[in-house]
């Protein structure tokens, strides 16, 4: 609704499938977390209904009904635990087109991959980030397709498409078919996963000032309705960690061990972070993120909770919109915020009238 004024959304996850509430509550991140932030860091304002009936106007440095701010950020990444959000005031960001100006980059290994994201030069796009091989032993393990850019200027649109300069602002992310809901659990294993991999990396040809529209850029799995059906009736778990920049060797260890489980993922996400926020739930922090999508299978509980306790020994933690599984000593050791967080929810809501199962499983309440 936004776009045809010439502003954009100023971050964005994998989906365009996200309202406004349900990206302040997880506190999303996108591909420009090392340029813009989470999304809390747009939002300016918002009125939230709490426990008691009342409606409290919330800003990030302090109202009159929230004088230091507290419950503002303890809303932000709060995952609706606060209350209900009835009116939020986001900052947008300007723009020309509806198009982005990309370019793409392989490497060859999972050194190369750190170094590529290490060498300073992500400074010079909006937007980051990176499919990886996690299924292929070494040398292969972690070669990378890397998408990077920014939204394109008219001036660029003009010159590299000049047809869709006609009408810049033009939303155009189309879906290009519908996955059925037919296929066995044993669809994707690792030959199927492996042939998926391959073909996210040969598609990634090296090219300089590409434009592309938002699915094609940024949110790629949306030009496949219900794509979730290729795995079957047991489906998959998504497991998503982030460990400090500084402990980048235990964080390539951990990608061996991915590889070596004998738990496989095709659609792999990787990522740099930049600084995170005030919020004391809100995932991002300047690190290595990984984001992987295991079927399930007999096993993998055991192994991901092998994973968790390497993610907490070297200061990591997991995202709570993706958690399914952890368990609630681990996911508070996870955030060191976590207690200063429990005293303002249950300030605001002392006889947990919002709650869900997930913050009974992690004694959120």
């Amino acid at each position: 609704a936004a776009l045809p004024y010439g502003l954009w959304i100023p971050v964005l996850p994998g989906t365009r499938q996200v309202t406004i509430g349900g990206a302040i509550g997880p506190d999303i991140h996108g591909k420009n977390h090392h340029s813009a932030g989470s999304f809390g860091d747009h939002v300016t304002a918002m009125d939230l209904l709490v426990a008691d009936g009342r409606i409290l106007h919330l800003e990030p440095e302090g109202s009159a009904d929230d004088p230091d701010g507290a419950l503002f950020w303890a809303t932000v990444g709060g995952m609706g635990l606060t209350g209900i959000i009835l009116r939020a005031r986001i900052r947008m960001t300007k723009t020309e087109t509806a198009y982005f100006i990309a370019d793409t980059d392989r490497t060859e290994n999972l050194e190369e991959t750190v170094a590529f994201h290490s060498d300073g030069s992500e400074v010079n796009y909006t937007y980051s980030s990176a499919w990886f091989d996690a299924i292929n032993p070494e040398p292969k393990l972690g070669r990378a397709t890397i998408s990077r850019g920014s939204l394109a200027t008219l001036e660029q649109l003009r010159e590299l498409a000049p047809k869709l300069a006609k009408d810049p602002l033009k939303f155009n992310a189309p879906q290009l078919m519908t996955v059925p809901d037919i296929f066995p659990s044993w669809t994707m294993n690792k030959l199927t996963m492996n042939a998926i991999g391959q073909a996210y990396f040969m598609m990634g040809s090296p090219a300089r000032n590409q434009i592309k529209n938002l699915t094609q850029f940024y949110q790629t799995l949306d030009l496949i309705g219900e794509w979730n059906r290729g795995y079957g009736s047991a489906g998959f778990l998504q497991y998503q960690f982030v460990v400090p920049t500084e402990a980048v060797e235990p964080f390539k260890e951990i990608i061996r061990d991915i590889q070596r489980s004998g738990h496989y993922s095709a659609l792999n996400v990787f990522k740099l972070f930049g600084p995170g926020n005030r919020a004391p739930l809100s995932y991002p922090m300047p690190g290595w993120n990984v984001c992987v999508d295991f079927p399930i299978r007999p096993g993998l509980n055991e192994f991901l909770d092998d994973l968790d306790r390497r993610v907490m020994e070297f200061g990591g933690r997991l995202y709570l919109a993706k958690e399914s599984r952890t368990s609630a000593e681990n996911f508070h050791q996870m955030y060191p915020g976590m207690a200063g967080w429990l005293k303002t929810r249950n300030e605001i809501d002392p006889t947990g009238v919002f709650a869900s199962d997930m913050s009974r499983r992690l004694e959120l309440n």
